[in-house]
C-alpha cells in the first residue's frame, strides 16, 4: 500500500501497459484518475474502487486543463502523474505527410508537455511530486519507417531531463520509463507473429517483456522509493541495449 490516499493521474490508462498501471496503482490504495479517448473495458457489475475515468484527448490543453482543475479541487492534491498515452504507426519516410509527422509528434510529445504544464502548478502549490514519462527503446536505437516515433519519443527523453532540472528545488521529482518489446496490443497489431519471435529470438533474457514489467518499473519511480532520483532514464528491456 506504497500509495494509500495518494491521488494518481494516468494518460491512455484503459489498455496496455497504461492498464497494467492502473491497476497496480488501484491494488496498492492510489486514488487513480484515467484519461483516454476510449472508456476502459469494465463490466457493467464490476465496480472498480478508487477508479474514475475522464475521457480527454491529451494532446488538447484546453481539454486537459479542465480535467486536471477539476481532479485538484475535489481531491484537493495531485502527486503522481504518469504520461503513458501514445501513438504509434509504420510509414516510410518518404511517404510521411507533414500532417501525419505532426500528427504523432503532437499526440506523443505535445501531449506530455500539455499535461505537466497543467499538473506541475499543483505539485509547486504542496512542494511534492512525482511525474513519469514513457519513451522507447526506439528513441535510443531507431527503427526503420518509424521516423516520426523515433523523434516523438527521443523528445519525451530531452522533455525529461530538462523539467526534471527546473523543478527539482520544488521537490517534484521527474523521471523517464524506456520500454523495450512489450507484449500490448499496439505491439502485436503492428507486427506480425514471425516478427515478434524474431525480436523474442534477440532478448538476452529470453522473453518479451510484459505490460507489468513496465507498470512495476513506473511504481517504482512514482514511489518514495525512489525519493532521490530525478531526470534519469529508466531501461526496461530485457537486456537488449
Amino acid at each position: 500500500m506504497r500509495f494509500k490516499n495518494s491521488v494518481v493521474i494516468v494518460t491512455g490508462g484503459t489498455s496496455g501497459i497504461g492498464k497494467s498501471t492502473v491497476d497496480l496503482f488501484l491494488s496498492e490504495g492510489a486514488k487513480t484518475i484515467v484519461i483516454d479517448v476510449k472508456p476502459p473495458k469494465v463490466k457493467k457489475k464490476e465496480h472498480v474502487r478508487n477508479m474514475y475515468f475522464f475521457k480527454g484527448d491529451v494532446s488538447k490543453e484546453n481539454e486537459i486543463s479542465e480535467i486536471i482543475g477539476y481532479v485538484s479541487k475535489r481531491f484537493k492534491k495531485i502527486d503522481v502523474l504518469f504520461n503513458n498515452a501514445g501513438l504509434y504507426f509504420r510509414k516510410d519516410t518518404l511517404s510521411l505527410s507533414l500532417e501525419e509527422w505532426e500528427r504523432v509528434l503532437r499526440v506523443n510529445l505535445t501531449s506530455v508537455f500539455v499535461c505537466c504544464r497543467c499538473v506541475i502548478p499543483y505539485m509547486v502549490d504542496r512542494n511534492k511530486g512525482a511525474i513519469i514519462n514513457i519513451s522507447s527503446i526506439d528513441a535510443l536505437w531507431g527503427e526503420e519507417s518509424t521516423v516520426a516515433y523515433c523523434a516523438s519519443k527521443g523528445g519525451i527523453i530531452a522533455l525529461t531531463k530538462s523539467l526534471a532540472r527546473e523543478f527539482a528545488k520544488c521537490n517534484i521529482r521527474i523521471n523517464c520509463v524506456v520500454p523495450g518489446p512489450v507484449l500490448t496490443p499496439m505491439f502485436r497489431e503492428n507486427n506480425t507473429l514471425q516478427e515478434m519471435v524474431y525480436i523474442k529470438n534477440h532478448v538476452p533474457l529470453g522473453r518479451l517483456g510484459v505490460p507489468k514489467d513496465i507498470a512495476n518499473a513506473v511504481l517504482f519511480l512514482a514511489s518514495d522509493d525512489a525519493s532521490f532520483i530525478t531526470g534519469k532514464v529508466l531501461v526496461v528491456d530485457g537486456g537488449i541495449i
